[in-house]
């Protein structure tokens, strides 16, 4: 093409050296082979084989990266207006792609309503992604050439119109000269939607400007450095700690969420962001939303720390009111972890499963071997720790059951706020009888759980020697599981968990039975024989 040169892979990577060469990946230049003859011999400059490789590989880019334009370059073609904006008009070109015309080379007189057909020569095709540029004047460029120069030399900035948001940044056409301003230094905000430049002139520090603009890399990051710092300043001076205000939401990363209060984006970080763990924060913020957030800090370099969770009810609020120890609710699993499973009570208010509270026939490596996540459960608060926001929860009693919390202990439910506690009839103590159901079979015996207790204290074992059967005696016929047995508790387990007999009971029984029947004898023996009873009544002479 006779026009302007288009700003090159290779300033495109330069420009974006921050990470993204997707830029250079893309496209080649405006010129077509002119253009890429140009590259190539920059690129044999380096070297036999090597410059050849490259060209390969270039040429399987362009082939792969590039949409086949729908308009030559140098082709003139005719447009319909669709609208008109201060510094350009945009244009649906014969309804296959869409156009841009600077206004600069329109006088006002002449300056088209919408509607309007207009036009123009294609000074910028869009194979990159940006909006096909249309001219009056292919060799405009040419002057624009030195006005480029002289800026560059001077470090003074320039104009440029935005035509475009391809990958990585902007197209910018500067009076017929093709620009690239990465996205990193037209928006301090990261990962911000580009689309609301086109068609605004702005202004541009030079970056690079070398091969008569082939290579012509642009940035207003300087200027927006400057204008933060400003803005910040005077929202710093105003701004307290602790208030309470109204923002909009411009990006969310994995980490937060930006959000801007005045002009300065403020970071809302992910655990600030909702009283409910682990819920994900599109859920929580939208873009462009506006959202009420409290300020927490600023700190010695001027950033603002946000939190929205601190303007939400605390869901903790009046807890100990609420879910009481001893108290039964209905809970839904939310996460399993190796040492348990968080069973939520309410949004924003979880509490712990413990694996060796889970009732379950046998040991546990993993809550997952018996729980899912979502599936819901009838709780009971076991342990409790309001001040430091913690619960431990067990699975509750079969309806009907007998039922006293166990004994509050120290750890992680320590401290204030648990409760004092007293005496506890539901206690398990040695020598105590009690009653249990068969929930599975073992080769050395029963396991069983222990009516009125619940967690790691309602999981007891029967050995077989305790049953009281014979030797040999086939447990899982005598004792089928769900059925109800009486045992006593011989050895207990600090971390819960009891040694029960049958076989002890029954021989405390016999017992107390012989007991008591001495204790009648020995009593009926104080009143003498038949006939001293009679002669004391004086019934007998």
């Amino acid at each position: 093409m006779p026009g302007a040169p288009g700003a090159e892979a290779s300033g495109e990577a330069k420009a974006e050296g921050e990470g993204d060469d997707a830029e250079g990946e893309e496209g080649e230049g405006e010129e077509g082979e002119a253009t890429e003859g140009g590259e190539a011999k920059a690129e044999g400059a380096e070297g036999g084989e090597g410059g050849d490789k490259k060209k390969r590989r270039r040429g399987k880019k362009e082939h792969h990266g590039r949409e086949k334009a729908p308009f030559g370059t140098g082709e003139e073609v005719a447009a319909r207006v669709t609208a008109i904006l201060p510094d350009a008009i945009m244009l649906d070109v014969a309804g296959k792609a869409l156009g841009i015309f600077d206004r600069k080379e329109i006088p006002e007189s002449e300056t088209p309503q919408v509607g309007e057909n207009v036009i123009g020569k294609v000074v910028n095709d869009g194979a990159r992604g940006g909006l096909v540029v249309l001219t009056r004047d292919l060799n405009r460029w040419l002057a624009a050439l030195d006005l480029v120069k002289a800026a560059q030399e001077a470090k003074q900035p320039i104009d440029g119109l935005v035509t475009g948001v391809i990958r990585g940044g902007i197209e910018i056409d500067v009076d017929g000269l093709r620009g690239f301003a990465p996205a990193s230094h037209v928006d301090l905000r990261l990962g911000a939607d580009l689309h609301h430049l086109i068609g605004q002139r702005l202004s541009f520090d030079i970056v690079q400007f070398e091969k008569r603009g082939r290579e012509f890399v642009l940035s207003r990051k300087t200027a927006l450095d400057a204008e933060a710092r400003e803005i910040r300043g005077k929202l710093l001076e105003t701004v307290q700690v602790g208030a309470v205000v109204k923002g909009v939401v411009r990006s969310i990363q994995p980490f937060g969420a930006f959000i801007d209060i005045g002009g300065v984006d403020g970071l809302c970080p992910i655990a600030d962001s909702s009283h409910i763990v682990g819920k994900p924060l599109r859920e929580i913020f939208k873009v462009n939303e506006e959202t009420e957030v409290k300020i927490l800090r600023i700190d010695e370099r001027g950033k603002v720390w946000l939190s929205k969770k601190a303007v939400e009810k605390d869901p903790w609020e009046n807890v100990a009111e609420r879910y009481p120890r001893g108290s039964r609710h209905k809970g839904k699993v939310v996460r399993l972890q190796p040492f348990g499973a968080f069973i939520e009570l309410e949004p924003g208010l979880d509490g712990l499963l413990h694996i060796s509270d889970i009732n379950a026939p046998r040991r546990l490596n993993h809550p997952n071997e018996v729980l899912k996540v979502g599936e819901e459960l009838d709780v009971v608060v076991a342990q409790a720790n309001y001040e430091a926001h913690k619960l431990g929860l067990h699975e509750a009693p079969k309806e009907g059951e007998v039922w006293n919390p166990p004994p509050q202990h120290g750890g992680q439910y320590g401290g204030q706020g648990g409760g004092h506690i007293g005496h506890n009839p539901g206690r398990l103590g040695p020598h105590q009888a009690v009653k249990v159901i068969v929930e599975s079979h073992e080769p050395n015996g029963l396991v069983v759980r222990i009516l009125g207790q619940t967690g790691r204290f309602a999981k007891g074992f029967i050995p077989g020697m305790a049953t009281g059967t014979a030797k040999g005696t086939d447990l899982r016929r005598t004792f089928p599981t769900g059925t109800e047995l009486d045992a006593k508790v011989v050895e207990l387990d600090p971390r819960g968990g009891a040694k029960l007999s049958i076989k002890a009971l029954q021989t405390d029984q016999e017992r107390a039975s012989f007991r008591q029947y001495q204790n009648e004898v020995k009593q009926a023996a104080k009143f003498g024989t038949f006939g001293d009873l009679l002669k004391n009544k004086g019934l007998a002479k």
